[in-house]
């Protein structure tokens, strides 16, 4: 919990500075917030890891296999990762490039996806 209360201090500080700077030296103001991103992902990277344990866990108390785990991992990395990246793309401007990032995101999501979609798609076929 007093994670979320330092990302939220460290929003508001970056947020007041980015206003501040905005005016005068626009560029840095966006290389504020890029630090802000990584200090971010550095506070909470610790409960990244928590999540990704306990989903290992699951993986080995069920009957999935580390594909299909490694798939929905990745499907949720990649958006994450894509949110974030268009989201800057927009905040610079590049509103074209951020439409493309998004897309691009989409089917490399799907790509990640296949093994588990297989595997849907075989055991449906099993049932038939």
């Amino acid at each position: 919990m007093t994670v979320v209360f330092r990302i939220a201090g460290v929003a508001v500080i970056v947020s007041a500075l980015g206003l501040l700077l905005k005016k005068e030296n626009p560029v840095f103001s966006y290389f504020l917030g890029i630090a802000a991103l990584c200090l971010t992902l550095t506070l909470t990277s610790h409960e990244i890891r928590g999540i990704v344990d306990a989903a290992w866990k699951l993986m080995e108390q069920s009957k999935l296999r580390v594909d299909e785990l490694s798939a929905v991992l990745k499907a949720v990395g990649i958006a994450l990762l894509t949110g974030i990246s268009v989201g800057l793309c927009e905040e610079a401007g590049f509103k074209a490039t951020g439409a493309v990032l998004e897309f691009c995101g989409s089917a490399a999501i799907l790509y990640s996806a296949l093994p588990l979609i297989t595997r849907v798609m075989e055991k449906i076929g099993g049932l038939l």
